[in-house]
């Protein structure tokens, strides 16, 4: 409320000269059916300063805030960062109104009418366009004239996905859109110089009942004669000829002429500047949809590009074509080399339970380990924390290592599944030592995932995935071993026990989950299930292996059993550049079984925090109506749950330079799947749990530097589950009632 005083005290009409008026608001009032707002607004040829909420135009106000001197740095700053007031241009508005009336025409409403409403107040002007589109042209018949018999059977064969259907609108637009779906089915079989300006329209409006007749109709190519003229000709149908890669493409050789290396491997050429190789043969043509001797297909050059661009050691990609003879075309494919490795290193500070400490990374890449653009990833870290409190202090230091090859490592698969699967093989291994001091635990691991690309969809599987976690009975305290190991049936107490996990595992999720740029709405969502133990199980079973402390181990250690499915929803609302509403969704549900009475710690799910419901810190929520008696303000380890839902609504909004703005309400909680009574109220259950759902509401602050994303919110409780009844409405008048988070990167 501050910051929206401060910038109205300044009147919002400060720079507008004299007998000039503020652009202050354009409405759009519609009789036309399927034609708002959002549709008529990209054909406006002046918009209004952007405001919150459409009202609060905040970047005018610090336009506003500058001064006359320009030559004063602050001057100069508030105004780079603000936004200059926009005045009326009569001109560029009749303008307006003419372009939606030309696109309600082209949306078949011929005879549309646009009118404009001016209304002044003081400096400020608000319009009005009212949109009148009377009665609709319509098609009433589709036809084709091609006089191609070839051209003419690819059209006529894929008319069950034509865009221009009999009855609907006579839409320039839907057209335009015809002539490039053919285009494109025409370029996907042999026609490689086809474009949509070969097809035209001729439209029949002659009945004057509203109604249109249509006819396409093709016109021939022309090509160049020995005198100069042009003469008509037939399209051509392409075969390709010979396919040629230059996998190396540097300074070292420019042109085929200067290569010092050839290698022919089935119908390909391989061209090398010299014999060393450095990216093997196979690799250029398993990434290749271009065939010899068949017709040629855009997609087939555009599934290449996509699948040379993804291997880690291509810089850029090059695909051309060259005319043979009458009908037949050479390829040449040409990729250019990144750098082959690369060193990073990292420092940052870290906040874990109020003690702070500092943490470094090393990192190391090589991009074509094996000749073949595998992807070796080495990197090392180590941390402290507890600075400034020897009695708490913490380390940690491990590494990782991963070998990502760009196809499919399986054994019996066919090479043309293997090309036709945009697909990786991950194998990774991990290792860390941590030191507490509670206790020390050390923590390995090794796995082998699969990961491919859908249409709009990536996948990745899991195939196997070891974890293995060991805790030295000589490391542990003696008041952690009493106040949670010595206890009978302690849920915490399976987590610090040496155990084995294996398990598999399989998600999806979609690739626009991140496009926060994207004007049009979208939504964006990713699922997982995972199972571990079930193997293990049945090797010690069928082996009657003895149950010790009432389940199976293997080489003396217990193993983890449990399914575990994920579900995870956003919908972007993009009202317009400035401002969109974000509605997120989030389950999980895990169940131990079997070989185990309790979830891992680490697979168990927590509530509160920057990504969940923010007026909560992590893990200070739930699970269910669960009271922590922790007041130290450490993690409470009986916040865990075996079931999780988040409720996230989001307001953002763009303020100025790189700030963004947020308001947003969260609901959420975890519970138990068992009734474990180190956890009372925390079990789930259908008649309960909707009661025991807590809210909070709260306003952040971010800065979007493109690239990566700082963010910062304040949450405030509002319903409380686990507080006595008349306590659960909470108002924010005590400090306990807040929440602070830090994080990098949007929370959904």
């Amino acid at each position: 409320m501050l910051i929206i005083l401060l910038f109205y005290s300044c009147s919002t009409t400060k720079y507008v000269p004299d007998g000039d008026f503020l652009l202050n608001r354009i409405r759009i009032k519609s009789n036309v059916k399927n034609v708002h707002r959002e549709n008529v607004s990209p054909y406006f040829w002046q918009q209004p300063n952007a405001g919150i909420f459409g009202v609060a135009k905040l970047k005018l106000g610090i336009y506003n805030l500058s001064g006359q001197d320009t030559s004063k740095w602050i001057n100069k700053t508030l105004r780079k960062i603000g936004e200059a007031p926009v005045i009326y241009d009569e001109y560029r508005m009749d303008k307006t109104r003419e372009q939606i009336e030309k696109y309600l025409s082209n949306r078949g409403y011929i005879n549309a009418e646009v009118e404009k409403t001016e209304t002044k107040k003081k400096k400020k002007i608000s319009l009005s366009y009212t949109l009148h589109g009377g009665t609709p042209y319509k098609i009433r018949a589709f036809t084709y004239s091609i006089s191609d018999s070839t051209i003419s059977a690819i059209i006529l064969g894929d008319t069950i996905n034509s865009l221009v259907k009999k009855d609907n609108l006579f839409d320039v637009d839907i057209l335009d859109a015809e002539r490039q779906r053919i285009s494109t089915l025409l370029k996907r079989d042999g026609y490689y110089y086809f474009n949509k300006e070969y097809l035209h329209f001729s439209v029949d409006s002659a009945l004057n009942n509203h109604q249109v007749d249509i006819e396409m109709n093709l016109r021939p190519m022309f090509e160049s004669q020995p005198d100069g003229s042009m003469l008509p000709v037939a399209h051509r149908r392409m075969k390709v000829g010979k396919v040629s890669f230059m996998p190396w493409y540097n300074d070292e050789i420019s042109t085929l002429e200067q290569r010092k290396d050839t290698v022919k491997k089935d119908d390909f050429w391989v061209y090398y500047p010299d014999k060393k190789r450095r990216l093997r043969a196979g690799v250029m043509i398993d990434n290749n949809h271009i065939e010899p001797n068949n017709y040629y297909n855009e997609n087939d050059m555009e599934q290449t590009y996509s699948r040379l661009n993804t291997l880690p050691i291509v810089k850029y990609v090059n695909i051309s074509f060259r005319e043979h003879s009458h009908d037949t075309i050479n390829c040449l494919v040409i990729t250019s080399p990144t750098k082959t490795q690369a060193v990073s290193f990292d420092i940052e500070g870290t906040n874990s339970s109020s003690d702070f400490g500092i943490a470094a990374a090393l990192g190391y890449q090589h991009r074509n380990i094996f000749k073949g653009s595998e992807l070796l990833s080495v990197k090392l870290r180590g941390g402290y924390e507890g600075i400034g409190n020897k009695s708490s202090h913490s380390f940690e230091a491990g590494g990782e290592a991963a070998v990502r090859f760009p196809e499919f490592l399986f054994p019996f698969l066919k090479r043309n599944f293997r090309k036709n699967v945009r697909a990786s093989t991950e194998i990774r291994t991990q290792f860390s030592f941590q030191t507490r001091p509670e206790f020390q635990r050390i923590l390995a691991g090794a796995g082998l995932k699969y990961l491919w690309q859908g249409k709009n969809i990536r996948y990745s599987c899991d195939l196997v995935d070891f974890n293995y976690v060991h805790l030295p009975d000589s490391s542990i305290s003696q008041k952690f071993r009493e106040d949670y190991l010595n206890q009978t049936n302690s849920i915490v107490r399976y987590s610090y026990e040496d155990h084995l996990i294996m398990r598999i595992g399989f998600s999806l999720f979609n690739d626009k989950l991140r496009d926060k740029h994207t004007k049009a709405n979208y939504m964006a969502y990713r699922a997982g299930i995972e199972t571990a133990g079930n193997l293990l199980y049945g090797i010690a079973s069928a082996a009657k292996l003895p149950r010790d402390g009432g389940g199976y181990k293997i080489a003396g250690i217990r193993f983890s059993q449990y399914v575990k499915g994920d579900f995870d929803f956003a919908y972007n609302h993009v009202i317009d550049k400035n401002n969109r509403l974000i509605y997120h969704f989030d389950i999980g549900v895990a169940y131990p079984y079997g070989n185990a009475d309790v979830l891992p710690f680490e697979k168990r799910y927590f509530a509160g925090g920057a990504n969940s419901v923010r007026g909560w810190g992590v893990r200070k929520l739930g699970p269910g109506i669960y009271k922590s008696e922790n007041t130290n303000g450490k993690i409470d380890f009986m916040q865990l749950g075996d079931i999780k839902i988040d409720l996230n609504l989001e307001y953002r909004f763009k303020l100025f330079w790189v700030l963004e703005g947020a308001l947003f309400v969260d609901g959420g909680n975890v519970w138990t799947i068992k009734d474990y009574k180190e956890q009372p109220g925390g079990l789930f259950k259908f008649n309960e749990f909707y009661k025991q759902m807590a809210y909070s509401y709260g306003i952040g602050l971010r800065l979007d530097f493109n690239f990566f994303v700082v963010r910062m919110d304040m949450g405030v409780k509002l319903f409380d589950p686990s507080k006595n009844a008349g306590e659960k409405w909470r108002t924010p008048a005590k400090w306990e009632e807040y929440a602070f988070h830090f994080a990098v990167g949007y929370p959904f």
